[in-house]
């Protein structure tokens, strides 16, 4: 049996099982109409592209250490994912526990599998390629029918974020894309404009403006904010190249955020900025609640309820600094609209260390595969980006943010000099 399993392990085929089980997660990922299937189809994609995935692995690495290292840090995220559940979501029952813990997984399996592919040979150049063209495909597909949606339903795009699962197993029959989408369009900004510089098509630009259609027909204010934010950024770094970016930088932002706060307090700009949004509710009341904060410092509306949430997880972290709800009789309230202070509330700085801990290690495998190339400057902006959602959202039941971070950086800095 030992020599069967090895000699399928070793046999060379078209395609590695690195390969096979990333193409598996991309496609159940992108495709919201996946989001239907039963529980137990759904359970088995989850192993079948793990088992795959493993292999690949074992592949890559056989020859080192860093194959037990990689085992070692899904073991962890398995871990870190039991200690979230005892300090985030032990009220669930347990067949929703099951149902969170899986997606909690499903997450990170584009960053196992692009962890493989950090490992540079002639066979990953190829596979990344297809990789990066299979991802782009479906988020132009899943981009077109979720722009197709909103004119079919009302906001259906922000509906499922509502947690109304009847609506939803609507709207993801028609394949259209939730909160975690739009996000993972936003990520994409910058790989899209990197793509801009370097092939110089016109196809790239035509899905950037797709994408961009797509992220404001949602109706989700910071996802337009950030991606504001991207195409702002990645354009500086088209037009300047070299160590002395950083530097110049720094002193356009010096002169850029007093215009900003002089604008910010101007009524005339809030009310150009509220005429345009004018036909769009949830746009215009959000632009609204801006002008409030900035011109009369209040916060009122969507922004003062998001405030009053998050001080909910940072009071649940002050009470048990250390553990957070882990170990409490009982649970104290989050309020489940920040990935990291929820993590904090939850677990304390027991979990919010074990996280940092896994995702230093797989960052550090990253910057080593990205690190001297042109795409580096963009991966920062999208990490950036990244970060500011976890501030400000919630991510680890967004997949399709796990996609972009795992691969979609990857295939350029792969093959670039």
């Amino acid at each position: 049996m030992t020599r069967i399993i090895k000699s399928s392990i070793n046999k060379k085929s078209k395609y590695s099982y690195l390969f096979i089980s990333s193409v598996i997660v991309v496609v159940y990922i992108l495709l919201p109409v996946t989001r239907i299937l039963p529980n137990f189809v759904k359970a088995g994609v989850v192993i079948i592209s793990s088992c795959f995935g493993l292999l690949g692995l074992y592949n890559v690495y056989a020859r080192t250490r860093t194959f037990y290292k990689i085992v070692l840090i899904i073991l962890l995220v398995l871990l870190l994912n039991l200690i979230i559940y005892l300090g985030v979501y032990k009220h669930y029952s347990n067949i929703q526990f099951l149902s969170r813990y899986m997606v909690m997984f499903t997450f990170w399996l584009s960053i196992f599998w692009g962890y493989g592919y950090c490992q540079r040979n002639e066979n990953h150049k190829l596979e990344l390629k297809r990789i990066q063209n299979l991802i782009v495909l479906l988020l132009i597909i899943t981009a077109t029918t979720t722009i197709i949606g909103t004119f079919l339903f009302h906001e259906a795009s922000r509906s499922l974020a509502s947690g109304d699962i009847e609506s939803n197993r609507i709207y993801q029959a028609y394949n259209i894309g939730g909160y975690g989408f739009i996000y993972c369009l936003v990520l994409t900004i910058p790989y899209l404009i990197f793509r801009i510089k370097t092939d110089r098509s016109i196809l790239y630009i035509l899905i950037l403006v797709l994408f961009v259609i797509c992220i404001i027909s949602s109706s989700y204010m910071l996802a337009i904010l950030l991606s504001l934010y991207a195409v702002i950024s990645c354009l500086f770094f088209i037009q300047k190249e070299g160590k002395q970016k950083i530097l110049i930088l720094l002193l356009l932002l010096l002169i850029i955020i007093p215009i900003l706060f002089i604008l910010f307090s101007d009524n005339q700009f809030w009310d150009l900025l509220l005429s345009i949004v004018d036909d769009n509710p949830t746009l215009y009341e959000r632009t609204l609640n801006l002008k409030y904060l900035f011109i009369y410092r209040q916060q009122v509306g969507d922004l003062n309820f998001r405030s009053y949430l998050y001080k909910i997880s940072w009071q649940a972290f002050l009470q048990n600094p250390w553990l957070g709800n882990i170990g409490n009789k009982t649970v104290a309230s989050l309020g489940y609209h920040s990935e990291i202070l929820d993590l904090l509330g939850g677990t304390g700085l027991l979990g919010g260390g074990f996280a940092f801990l896994i995702i230093l290690n797989i960052v550090k495998v990253y910057n080593r595969a990205i690190s001297k190339k042109r795409i580096a400057s963009y991966y920062t902006i999208m990490c950036t980006i990244l970060l500011i959602i976890a501030s400000l959202n919630t991510i680890i039941s967004s997949l399709e943010l796990s996609v972009i971070i795992g691969y979609m950086y990857l295939p350029i800095s792969s093959i670039e000099k």
